[in-house]
């Protein structure tokens, strides 16, 4: 059994986990990429390179075309005030702490990141976790309310792993929840043991399992029944109204429900956009087909992109509110990610030329059909937890568990096993952590910063067990 075609992603992961920032890791993987085309048996021209590059350059069009405008949506949320006003009026809520605390992981943050991503929701969990606990709970929580990711920014990361597996949106979305489906209990038993003191655990951790499987069974019931883009927006805005419904004190004043409209105004909108959107898209499919960009294998449909609704929204209220974003830092902040996502991209997309994906799904192969269904949660996990991001752990591990699936017939069992384990390692990562901790610091929280990474690394692999059992059942009922 040869490493060769491993050499390159062992060489990018070592440099992440050694912290030597994503940049650095791939141009050592392309290094180690080249070094070993030299010296094995690899054909590999210029046109394949040309290839790879176009390839690259639309795939990471998809993810541009989004996290822009999501960058741009989210500074103007944060300077009309919106964000800061629906902290005050969740706090406002007449809900006992630690149920609120469960809402707000299971409910509200789901909402947030599905509808904006990249973390953004922890602008809002935050501030208001460490409001209702102490720094340290409030940022384990934070944390937990991250679990979104393969819904997140609109399923991004779905669509874009769906086209390098070569599999539709939809029907990823569909495999993703049905894998993910015991990882939310999983976060609401967790969140229900940090928010718990003296004898408050059963009741807490009770309510958690309920309120995460209620969120499981949303996802589901929206990726089979409705977008996978919008799915987490919507099953986590039915669980934040179920829940709020069922826990809240009715002897006590509730905050008018006119001001949660008002400050929710902008994501009601985008809400709209994406249904319109998605109901009217039989009409003018032709048309969008025509104007999207192709590649091999791949396709930047920017009309159907939901960076073209996030767009329509932020230009509205930029216009209307006449609140001032500086363009030019949103497309600074911007270009670190896309700029590290390409080069990802375009590392994978060479190692596809040359086949490697190929040899590395048939090594991995040769250990036994039910070893590499265990094996592919941990390539998963491993790919979120050094990336940080799901986009990014797709990109990079997307092809070699897309090869695992076409030879054991269960193609879209390991790409689904992919995008959740990665999309459920994200939380656990460092550039999340650190994101948490600074943002928790400009209130002036203290946080240990050792034990809330301890703890989320810890909590990972919980998650990752939950993902394997599910994998392994599902694998298990599909060859009956």
């Amino acid at each position: 059994m040869t490493i060769q075609p491993f050499i390159p992603l062992i060489t990018t992961i070592a440099f992440l986990i050694a912290g030597k920032g994503a940049k650095t890791a791939v141009f050592s993987g392309l290094l180690a990429f080249i070094a070993v085309v030299l010296i094995g048996d690899y054909h590999f021209s210029a046109l394949m390179a040309m290839d790879a590059t176009w390839n690259s350059a639309v795939l990471v069009l998809s993810a541009a075309f989004v996290i822009i405008p999501g960058q741009y949506f989210n500074e103007l949320l944060q300077s009309q005030g919106n964000i800061l006003g629906l902290v005050k009026w969740l706090d406002q809520l007449p809900v006992r702490r630690p149920v609120m605390a469960l809402i707000v992981v299971l409910g509200v943050a789901p909402t947030v990141e599905s509808l904006t991503g990249f973390g953004v929701s922890l602008f809002l969990t935050v501030p208001l976790l460490i409001h209702l606990y102490p720094a340290d709970k409030a940022l384990k929580l934070s944390l937990l309310s991250m679990n979104i990711m393969p819904w997140g920014t609109l399923g991004l990361a779905t669509a874009v792993g769906a086209q390098i597996g070569g599999v539709s949106t939809s029907e990823l979305g569909q495999y993703t929840s049905i894998v993910s489906s015991l990882v939310f209990p999983c976060i609401g038993v967790l969140s229900g043991l940090i928010v718990s003191e003296g004898n408050e655990y059963k009741f807490n951790c009770f309510a958690g399992l309920v309120l995460g499987s209620l969120l499981s069974c949303f996802l589901v019931l929206f990726n089979f029944y409705f977008h996978t883009e919008s799915a987490g927006v919507f099953a986590g805005l039915c669980l934040t109204l179920i829940a709020g419904t069922l826990f809240l004190e009715r002897d006590k004043p509730i905050p008018r429900w006119s001001k949660l409209l008002s400050i929710s105004k902008p994501y009601l909108i985008l809400l709209l956009l994406i249904i319109v959107s998605g109901v009217t898209y039989n009409f003018w499919e032709a048309l969008a087909e025509e104007l999207s960009i192709k590649a091999e294998g791949v396709t930047f449909n920017w009309l159907k992109s939901p960076g073209t609704m996030l767009l329509l929204a932020a230009s509205y209220y930029h216009i209307s509110g006449g609140a001032k974003v500086n363009v030019s830092s949103i497309l600074t902040k911007s270009a670190k990610p896309i700029y590290s996502i390409f080069l990802f991209l375009f590392m994978a997309q060479l190692m596809y030329q040359v086949n490697m994906f190929s040899e590395m799904g048939e090594i991995l192969l040769s250990l036994g059909e039910s070893k590499s269904l265990l094996i592919s949660p941990i390539l998963g996990m491993v790919s979120g937890y050094i990336t940080g991001s799901n986009l990014g752990a797709n990109t990079l591990m997307m092809g070699v568990q897309s090869v695992m699936g076409e030879h054991t017939n269960n193609k879209l069992i390991y790409l689904a096993v992919q995008n959740s384990a990665a999309g459920h390692a994200v939380f656990s990562s460092i550039p999340i952590i650190v994101m948490a901790i600074t943002i928790s610091k400009t209130g002036g929280a203290v946080v240990n910063e050792a034990d809330v990474t301890r703890y989320a690394f810890f909590s990972m692999l919980i998650l990752l067990l939950a993902v394997t059992l599910t994998a392994t059942v599902m694998g298990f009922v599909l060859e009956l």
